[in-house]
């Protein structure tokens, strides 16, 4: 027998794909948290290092917060 060539079809969808592979996903369910996680924790470090360098630099050139031989590359351009 012919398939029938009058049935709708479904549209093929992108989500539909993505949905059938949770079953091949969910053995990885826990490798797959973590590495969300240590992902967000790469990008939280990345933001938040440079904002800590910034604050020593700054509490260094304006209160002179450090002992005066150190971060003399940072306080070269610093006027006495």
């Amino acid at each position: 027998m012919p398939p029938d060539t009058n049935s709708p079809r479904r549209p093929l969808l992108a989500s539909n794909s993505l949905w059938r592979m949770r079953s091949y996903l969910r053995p990885h369910i826990g490798k797959l948290v973590f590495i969300w996680l240590v992902a967000i924790l790469g990008i939280a470090a990345s933001i938040a290092f440079p904002l800590v360098g910034k604050e020593v630099i700054d509490a260094e050139q304006t209160a002179d917060l450090l002992p005066s031989g150190s971060w003399r590359w940072a306080s070269a351009s610093r006027k006495p």
